[in-house]
């Protein structure tokens, strides 16, 4: 069963890209009427063999600014530990609420990405001042107190709810790194992916460590993202169409797990 439901993750994975791996932990939780506790580790160790996959080709064709992840991971990791403690020691119920609320949110937001990105197109097209500027002649980031500020807080955020709920945060780094740079959206994605990579390694070793991630049962979760996501590069779809359906099945997979928490 562990490995038909990494199987359906990594199918919605390997269409929508890295946000399908937010959907790990409530599958396992309706799937398997697995504990969040016990999710979070198996779902966290899924997102780092996902991201270690997806950066690699990404980082052989330059296209990770990797100071700005060093930067974002080496905060998150910091505070990475911290998310961890909570999400261990919290109860299980005001868990799958916050995490029913971080689903909501990211469902909401992608209704408005094509909204967004069409915002993104007409900033660039306007010098307009961000925290952290590319050098147009460096091509690299102006590095500043207010950049270093601001990547800093991104990873700290992304730390605490990726060890707190095991999710990746690409949702949080992907809209920081729009709103604090004028980074091409051709980086930012990549640039996320590593990072997540990095924090999500990091967690699964802490997870290791602590005897809090049953391996046996990570590597069949594992071994079914990893056939979907190659079976889904095998699907030829037209995916902006499925974009609002995928926003309304994060927003309805929410509410579902507000209802099994009060109601069951």
């Amino acid at each position: 069963m562990l490995i038909l439901i990494g199987l359906i993750v990594g199918l919605i994975l390997g269409i929508f890209g890295a946000g399908g791996t937010i959907l790990a932990v409530p599958f396992l939780i309706f799937g398997l009427n697995m504990d969040p506790k016990v999710a979070i580790p198996i779902s966290m160790f899924a997102v780092a063999v996902s991201a270690v996959y997806g950066s690699v080709d990404s980082f052989l064709k330059k296209k990770v600014r990797y100071r700005a992840a060093l930067l974002i991971a080496i905060f998150a990791m910091l505070i990475s530990p911290l998310g961890i403690y909570f999400g261990q020691t919290l109860p299980k119920d005001p868990l799958m609420i916050l995490f029913s609320i971080i689903l909501f949110w990211v469902g909401c937001k992608s209704l408005t990405k094509n909204k967004d990105i069409n915002s993104r197109t007409s900033i660039d097209d306007i010098e307009e001042s961000f925290p952290c500027e590319i050098n147009q002649e460096t091509n690299r980031i102006r590095w500043n107190n207010k950049c270093a500020r601001s990547l800093s807080l991104t990873g700290g955020l992304t730390g605490f709810l990726s060890g707190l709920l095991g999710v990746g945060g690409g949702f949080i780094i992907v809209p920081a790194l729009k709103k604090f740079s004028n980074i091409s959206l051709d980086n930012i994605i990549p640039t996320s992916t590593a990072v997540i990579a990095i924090i999500a390694t990091y967690n699964s070793s802490i997870f290791i460590y602590k005897d809090l991630l049953n391996i046996h049962d990570g590597v069949l979760f594992c071994i079914g993202t990893t056939t979907g996501v190659f079976l889904a590069k095998k699907i030829t779809i037209e995916i902006k169409s499925l974009d609002k359906a995928f926003s309304y099945f994060l927003i309805l997979i929410s509410l579902l797990l507000v209802m099994k928490t009060i109601f069951f």
